[in-house]
């Protein structure tokens, strides 16, 4: 079977002769440690072929001992050397610390896995051979490789895989790149589809859009995506939205309009984030299924009062200038507490500070996300949803912070994602 006899707009097999400029070498991590940026799919390319290549087939992935996973990561963090026939390219990733060391493993081994995987679907069950396509593997050891595959115990648990596979009913449309890929592109999409569809366009929730946007179906003949297959599921998720909103659980942190219309997540994995991340890790644990207990109990105002006259009773100085308010909001004086949970949260004028003018209503999100967008937040913003904004303030203009190409004014931010000056907000 060779690269020729393939289907139109089918992958074909890489080849590992490109070799990058040391400005292509850096690989950057979003919230989850996925790797995000312009050099993903590069970074996604090199794993893949460095485990195909150094990872022998015939071995099941579980069998490898973990200082050769260990040397994987080292290979990664700091040099590499492909293997794929060119036996002197090195080059460097520029990863700076061990932070998304767990989930590269943990995809790592995932892939060893797949890859064994389509050895076994597309040759041994076909009876016939890799060595055409695949040029480096070891000849030698692809009748240990067969055998292992017909034995009653592997026959047994594939076919308990194929069943469980079967009831999956909630196929995503994001091919290779999977939602990473698509919160690239996920703006475009969206407004797409919110312009097309009512039901879409009331989404508020950030997973549920990832959601439908990853289920949408694109008609071959208008270029356009469309939900008509899903469509009682958006609605579903629009009614689930409301429902959370008018009982309160859309703040709380134990479900979301996914899990509550779906179900809980699959151990191991989580909807529109990645099939290597369990729902406990989820920016660090944002979709547990138990609540928490609130860690943002901030000073009110009347205890920072409280302070300012024992302060004065002890004959200490007290700024006058500085303004004992609520640690939650406001001003540029104030060491703000994290933000641990999704929130309620008013969004204030930026020029009306110290004063506290609401201009409009949201969710904040936990101070630990910082990304948006697939790009990198600026210091001292948070991650916003904003839900409402309050009559008179739709042409006011944003803050610097927040402005974009298509976000100006406060009319441009509804419904939307944004970053807004942690200053600025009041929890």
């Amino acid at each position: 079977m060779s690269n020729r006899g393939r289907g139109r707009g089918k992958r074909g097999v890489a080849s590992c002769s490109k070799k990058l400029r040391e400005d292509e070498l850096h690989v950057e991590f979003d919230d989850d440690m996925i790797a995000m940026g312009k050099q993903k799919s590069n970074f996604a390319s090199w794993l893949g072929l460095t485990l195909r290549a150094r990872f022998p087939y015939h071995i099941p992935t579980k069998e490898f001992d973990r200082q050769r996973w260990e040397n994987l990561w080292l290979d990664a963090k700091v040099l590499y050397l492909i293997l794929c026939n060119i036996l002197d390219i090195y080059d460097y990733w520029n990863i700076l610390d061990d932070e998304p060391k767990e989930v590269f493993l943990k995809k790592a081994k995932k892939i060893c896995t797949n890859w064994r995987s389509k050895l076994y679907r597309k040759y041994v069950m076909k009876n016939e051979e890799p060595f055409d396509d695949y040029k480096f593997l070891d000849r030698s050891k692809w009748p240990l490789f067969v055998a292992s595959k017909r034995k009653a115990k592997f026959l047994e648990k594939s076919a308990k895989a194929r069943a469980s596979a079967l009831e999956n009913k909630h196929f995503h449309r994001t091919g290779r790149t999977r939602y990473r890929g698509l919160k690239d592109n996920f703006d475009g999409r969206w407004k797409q589809l919110s312009k097309s569809n009512s039901s879409v366009k009331k989404l508020q929730h950030q997973r549920s859009q990832l959601w439908v946007a990853g289920q949408a179906s694109r008609n071959k003949q208008t270029g356009l995506y469309e939900v008509n297959d899903i469509q009682e599921k958006v609605d579903a998720l629009g009614h689930a939205e409301s429902e959370m909103k008018a009982d309160g659980t859309y703040y709380q942190g134990r479900e979301d309009p996914l899990t509550r219309c779906f179900g809980p997540e699959r151990g191991g994995q989580s909807r529109t984030v990645s099939y290597v991340i369990g729902s406990t890790k989820v920016h660090g644990g944002l979709y547990k299924c138990g609540r928490q207990p609130n860690p943002n109990d901030v000073p009110t105002t009347q205890t920072r009062s409280n302070e300012m006259v024992n302060a004065n009773q002890d004959g200490q100085s007290v700024d006058p200038s500085m303004s004992f308010r609520s640690c939650a909001s406001g001003g540029s004086y104030m060491d703000y507490p994290d933000i641990h949970d999704i929130c309620k949260c008013d969004l204030l004028s930026v020029d009306d500070l110290p004063r506290e003018i609401t201009i409009a209503k949201g969710q904040a999100y936990p101070t630990r996300i910082r990304t948006l967008h697939t790009k990198h937040m600026k210091d001292g913003c948070v991650k916003v949803q904003v839900d409402t904004i309050l009559p008179g303030y739709e042409d006011m203009d944003v803050p610097s912070e927040t402005a974009d190409d298509e976000v100006k004014h406060m009319d441009d931010t509804l419904a939307a994602f944004i970053q807004w000056p942690r200053s600025a907000l009041k929890v």
